[in-house]
């Protein structure tokens, strides 16, 4: 099978942790990048052994030999990006959030149908062995119907100081698209979605912005109710002082599962569950290792690629063989609008439907 061959458009922070990703798939090489500084786009393939290099993305996607390109722009450039990828016929990996707004997000899920290009947001969240673990737990039935989830990312993040390191950006609502919420938010919200099995019907929400003077909401608090019934509360922070908290919790009519780092616990009402059903419902790979105490099942994950290395490793599959993505720009774009929905419900003061968007 032949690699496929890919075009880096923006050279800034994040690229780094794609560029490494694709050293280390077996579907791709990265033959060109780009980056409105040319010093910068030149450190980056100095330093990843790229040998074509442009100022000017429109000039790297003149190319024949490039089959894709992953976009690791500013927010406000991913859709302008995407939408000459798309005229040029490569298909797009494109780094969260898929958009600033809803209807750009919109606009590249359609531009990139009507070229018969593939379109991926990289959602790196989705690529939790975890998440995945407890996904199929829950659906084995082991706690019962899903009835709420607490979903906590809460932080001290010195956007200041990272804004001062040629990200100011970042804390501009036009060049942003929002804060906290739209920033890292969207990986949980994501996240959420699918821990939650189905779709989103409507989120009520508030936000406030505290210690960092900046235009952007600095913390978000979210509550979503979905299709199925379950109710979840999302808590997204960049000013919460302190320790800090990534609590997971999925509750059920029989038990829960608790997410954290590298490892779940599972508490379950179900009589006589053993380890053999547990493997058998986790499947592959497998867990490094299960043990039981006290009622309390714990699940350790095993040492696997996860993040941007395991999505760039998927996009890059999908488009070698021509299969399925496992997270679209639709995922990316319903992701998305879990935030905006938020904050309209924020800014309208009442509950939002869900979705905003028909496809």
């Amino acid at each position: 099978m032949a690699k496929i061959r890919v075009g880096v458009i923006g050279c800034g922070g994040i690229s780094k942790s794609h560029f490494g990703a694709w050293q280390a798939t077996g579907y791709g090489d990265v033959v060109a990048c780009c980056d409105a500084d040319e010093a910068r786009a030149r450190e980056r393939a100095e330093a990843f052994g790229v040998p074509h290099v442009y100022t000017d993305w429109k000039e790297l996607l003149k190319r024949d030999d490039i089959d894709a390109v992953d976009l690791c722009l500013p927010h406000h450039l991913h859709a302008p990006a995407a939408f000459d990828a798309a005229r040029a016929r490569k298909h797009v990996l494109v780094e969260k959030p898929i958009a600033t707004t809803l209807g750009e997000a919109h606009e590249m899920v359609m531009a990139c149908r009507t070229a018969g290009v593939k379109l991926m947001v990289e959602q790196s969240s989705y690529f939790s062995w975890t998440l995945h673990a407890a996904r199929r737990l829950i659906d084995g039935g082991l706690i019962g119907d899903r009835t709420e989830i607490t979903w906590h990312r809460m932080s001290s993040k010195d956007v200041i100081t990272q804004a001062e390191r040629n990200m100011a950006w970042k804390i501009g609502k036009e060049t942003a698209g929002g804060g906290a919420l739209h920033r890292d938010g969207i990986h949980e919200v994501y996240a959420l979605r699918f821990a939650a099995g189905a779709e989103p019907t409507r989120v009520t929400a508030e936000g406030g912005t505290y210690v960092w003077p900046i235009e952007l909401e600095t913390t978000a608090h979210a509550i979503y109710r979905f299709a199925n019934g379950c109710m979840a509360t999302l808590v997204v922070s960049w000013s919460a002082q302190g320790a800090g908290d990534r609590g997971r919790v999925i509750y059920g009519t029989k038990g829960a599962v608790t997410l954290g780092g590298n490892r779940l616990q599972l508490h379950s009402e179900q009589a006589g569950l053993e380890e053999a059903t547990l493997r058998g419902l986790v499947g592959e790979p497998a867990p490094l290792a299960l043990s039981q105490a006290d009622g309390v099942w714990t699940v350790e994950a095993p040492k696997v690629a996860g993040g941007i290395t395991a999505a760039v490793d998927a996009f890059a599959r999908a488009v070698a063989e021509d299969t399925e993505l496992p997270v679209t720009g639709v995922d990316g774009l319903r992701a998305l609008e879990m935030v905006i929905g938020a904050y309209r419900s924020a800014e309208e003061g009442r509950a939002i439907s869900l979705p905003i968007v028909a496809l």
